[in-house]
């Protein structure tokens, strides 16, 4: 219980810390910075604290594969929040939450979006990721799932879903991903 995010006992308290401290570091002039990979965000509380964190200058980015009630790009509201979908193939439900942390990066797995039910009435848990190289590898993930130009999706202030495709340098997540993993398991 030390290290775990268990939610109806500190997760939601302990995600708002962990961007309190992304608005601290922001003032402070350390690296400050969050990327939360989810299925689903709606948690009230959550989403005030990341649009505080946005107004206080810290730049956060949401790769939600459903249900997003927050709104990016917002002026003095969101406007240091980018939000992306990416609906391919595979069904994915990995949830990834990151902190930069001052340069010393917080990474958390977990079963928990950032859904009122997940975090309040359900028992999820997360839990961080310590070693530097599970951390290099969920963060070339990440990178790929963000160069994504044939299936990601931007969401707009407005909610709509907008897809700009790069026909010329197609780079699609879900592939890239995969052929990365058979590479890594081949050697």
């Amino acid at each position: 219980m030390q290290t775990l995010l268990v939610a109806g006992f500190n997760m939601k308290q302990q995600i708002i810390h962990f961007i309190d401290n992304e608005i601290q570091n922001h003032h402070d002039g350390k690296e400050s910075g969050i990327l939360l990979k989810l299925n689903g965000i709606d948690e009230k509380d959550v989403i005030q604290k990341l649009y505080e964190a946005s107004q206080a200058g810290v730049k956060i980015t949401l790769i939600v594969r459903g249900v997003c009630t927050l709104l990016p790009g917002i002026t003095g509201v969101s406007e240091n929040i980018k939000v992306y979908r990416i609906v391919d193939m595979f069904l994915e439900h990995a949830r990834i939450y990151r902190f930069e942390n001052a340069g010393n990066e917080l990474i958390y797995l977990s079963s928990a979006d950032m859904m009122n039910r997940n975090l309040n009435r359900r028992i999820e848990v997360g839990f961080p990721i310590d070693d530097e190289d599970l951390k290099k590898e969920i963060n070339q993930i990440i990178a790929f799932q963000l160069e994504d130009n044939t299936k990601k999706r931007e969401i707009t202030s407005e909610g709509k879903n907008i897809l700009i495709p790069d026909l010329v340098n197609p780079k699609r997540a879900q592939k890239a991903i995969y052929e990365w993993i058979k590479n890594k398991n081949s050697l």
